[in-house]
C-alpha cells in the first residue's frame, strides 16, 4: 500500500545509487525538469554540490525572487538547481518565475513584471530567453495554489526520496569518520526513526564537546527508549548482570522488575544481531574550526561582491553541453 507521505504522482526512490542515476541523467540533459522532494537531512543537493561543472548553477532557497531572476539572467542556458525551493515557491513572484522557467519548450522566456531601476542600472533586461533546464529540490512541495502546483508537476519527473535507515547508514559510511558513533547508531538502527545525515554530525559535535551523546541518540531517535537502553546494556560485554540492572534503572527511572520483564520479552536475536552491516570507516575527521580564517574568508567574499557590483553586469551566456546553438544569445525559434 502506498504510504500517505508520498505525494500523489511521485515516484518513490529509496536508494542513493538510484537517486544519483536520476541526477546524472539530468546533468546529461535528458530531463528538462526534475523535482525531488524528501525529508531534511537526506543529502538531496549534495550530489550537485560536488560537481565541478561550468554548465551548472545552484540557487539556494534563501534567494529572493528578484535575486533569482538576476541569477537566471547571469547564468542563462545553464543547468539550474533550485535548492530549498519551497521558500521561492511560497512567494507569488517566485511562483511566476518557476512557472515560466519550467515550461517544456526548448526556449523559454523569463520576465520580471515590475519596473526596476536596479535592473536598468545593471543593464539587465526585464525579459530574456534561455534554454536552461531545471532541477527543483525541496522538503515539501505543497501550495494553496493547486492550479500552479498541478501545472508544474505535470511537466516534471517527480521524485520522492525516502531512503531507509539501512540505506542512509550505508551512505553515511562512505564519508563519515567517527567509528564509535557510527557503530553505536548501527547497533540500534532497527529501533530508530527520524535519522538524517545530520544526526551523525550532531552526535560528533556533542562527543567533541565532552557532552554525553549516546543517551542523546536514544532519547532523540529511539522508537522505544527502554528497549534501546536494554539493547545497549546487553551488548556491553564488560558489564556484569548486576551492572546492567543498575544502569538500566538509573537511565530509565524504571524498577528492577521492569528490566527483567523487558529482557524476557526481547528475543535473543535482537540482542545479538546488528541490523547494519559492519563498515570500517576510512575518512579523516574534520579540522576544528579556525574562526580567524573564516572571518578573513567572509571579508574576502564581501570584497569580491563589491568588485563584481562595480564590474561587468552582462556576462556572456554559458551554453550547456546539450545546447547545439553556436553563441546565439537568443533561442532558435
Amino acid at each position: 500500500m502506498r504510504s500517505p507521505k508520498i505525494p500523489p504522482g511521485a515516484e518513490l526512490v529509496t536508494s542513493f545509487a538510484d537517486m544519483h542515476k536520476l541526477y546524472a541523467a539530468f546533468m546529461s540533459g535528458y530531463f528538462p525538469l526534475l523535482i525531488v522532494v524528501g525529508d531534511p537531512g537526506r543529502s538531496k543537493s549534495w550530489y550537485f554540490e560536488q560537481q565541478d561543472a561550468e554548465s551548472l548553477q545552484i540557487i539556494k532557497g534563501n534567494a529572493s525572487p528578484f535575486q533569482t531572476y538576476r541569477t537566471l539572467w547571469e547564468h542563462r542556458n545553464k543547468l539550474i538547481v533550485l535548492d530549498d525551493a519551497e521558500v521561492l515557491w511560497a512567494n507569488l513572484e517566485g511562483r511566476r518565475l518557476i512557472r515560466q522557467a519550467t515550461e517544456l519548450k526548448s526556449c523559454k522566456t523569463i520576465y520580471w513584471e515590475k519596473a526596476s531601476r536596479q535592473l536598468e542600472k545593471d543593464g539587465i533586461p526585464r525579459s530574456f530567453q534561455t534554454k536552461s533546464r531545471f532541477c527543483i529540490i525541496c522538503n515539501r512541495f505543497v501550495s494553496s495554489q493547486a492550479e500552479d502546483q498541478a501545472a508544474i508537476l505535470d511537466r516534471a519527473h517527480f521524485i520522492y526520496f525516502d531512503p531507509t535507515n539501512a540505506e542512509l547508514h550505508k551512505y553515511v559510511g562512505s564519508w563519515y569518520w567517527d567509528q564509535a558513533i557510527y557503530d553505536f547508531i548501527g547497533h540500534h538502527l532497527g529501533n530508530l526513526q527520524g535519522l538524517s545525515v545530520r544526526s551523525y554530525v550532531r552526535a560528533y559535535h556533542r562527543k567533541q564537546a565532552g557532552i554525553e551523546w549516546k543517551q542523546w541518540v536514544l532519547e532523540t531517535f529511539a522508537l522505544d527508549l527502554h528497549i534501546a537502553v536494554l539493547q545497549d546494556l546487553e551488548r556491553r560485554e564488560e558489564l556484569t548482570p548486576t551492572d546492567r540492572v543498575r544502569q538500566f534503572t538509573q537511565r530509565t527511572g524504571l524498577k528492577k522488575s521492569s528490566y527483567y520483564s523487558l529482557r524476557k520479552r526481547l528475543p535473543t536475536a535482537d540482542l545479538d544481531h546488528d541490523p547494519a552491516p559492519a563498515i570500517r570507516l576510512t575518512a579523516k575527521p574534520p579540522r576544528p574550526p579556525d574562526l580567524r580564517a573564516e572571518l578573513a574568508q567572509i571579508r574576502e567574499e564581501a570584497l569580491d561582491d563589491d568588485q563584481h557590483s562595480a564590474g561587468i553586469r552582462n556576462p556572456p551566456p554559458s551554453i550547456v553541453k546539450f545546447d547545439s546553438s553556436k553563441g546565439d544569445r537568443r533561442c532558435n525559434k
